[in-house]
């Protein structure tokens, strides 16, 4: 650890947006976080082909991103597509492509209606702007957090959300993570750490997935997002 005793320092891009993944957005604010407010009429949808390419993704050309891997969490109803892994999620303000990995779902089904809350980061790829989803789950109440005593018992792959402190450095991307309950190894790869300048005893909540070692099964927490 740095003599400044700071973990991790990122430069935060000038003008970004910091948001609180507590609280759902609407697809449309989702969307200006990553190309600013729309000016003039908003450009009409592709329209799908016809015959077997119907429901197929349309090639949208990328725009440069003012925001790239904004974390956001968006309500909405999934729509399947024919191109494998991808979805459209879609409320009263519009629609946007979701796509979601096969593990994600960890075993949720959701049909046809269902309201979910999806979680992950906004960037643009060759079919335009797409979430890439880490966390879904149905209903419209996002996770509360929980201790980091739970935690230490939910199986593998579980999501968790988890307000504390970083204790210790362990290696370059690993730390010791504490709350009241008790402590818990954290991964948290340069990436994730979007700008924030935490320092050892700061206040910070923690989102990610439960990793658990295949030979010993002790957990770590892999960190998807941070925030103050």
């Amino acid at each position: 650890m740095k003599k400044t005793g700071i973990i991790a320092i990122v430069l935060l891009l000038a003008g970004s947006i910091a948001l609180s993944a507590q609280g759902a957005v609407s697809i449309e604010s989702a969307r200006q976080m990553v190309n600013g407010p729309a000016v003039g009429p908003a450009p009409e949808p592709p329209r799908p082909m016809p015959g077997p390419a119907a429901g197929r993704i349309p090639p949208v050309p990328p725009a440069p991103p003012a925001h790239e891997k904004q974390w956001v969490t968006v309500q909405g109803t999934l729509e399947p597509l024919i191109q494998a892994e991808y979805y459209r999620l879609a409320d009263a303000t519009g629609d946007l492509l979701v796509k979601i990995k096969n593990d994600k779902w960890r075993g949720l089904m959701v049909k046809a209606g269902d309201t979910v809350l999806v979680s992950g980061n906004l960037s643009w790829k060759k079919e335009g702007l797409v979430l890439d989803a880490k966390f879904i789950q149905k209903g419209d109440t996002p996770a509360e957090a929980a201790t980091v005593s739970q935690s230490i018992q939910l199986p593998d792959h579980s999501w968790v959300v988890l307000r504390g402190r970083i204790s210790q450095g362990i290696t370059k991307d690993r730390y010791i993570f504490s709350d009241s309950s008790g402590d818990i190894a954290v991964k948290i790869t340069d990436g994730i750490w979007r700008g924030l300048m935490v320092r050892p005893g700061d206040t910070i909540t923690i989102h990610g997935e439960i990793d658990r070692d295949k030979r010993t099964f002790v957990p770590e927490v892999k960190v998807e997002y941070i925030e103050m």
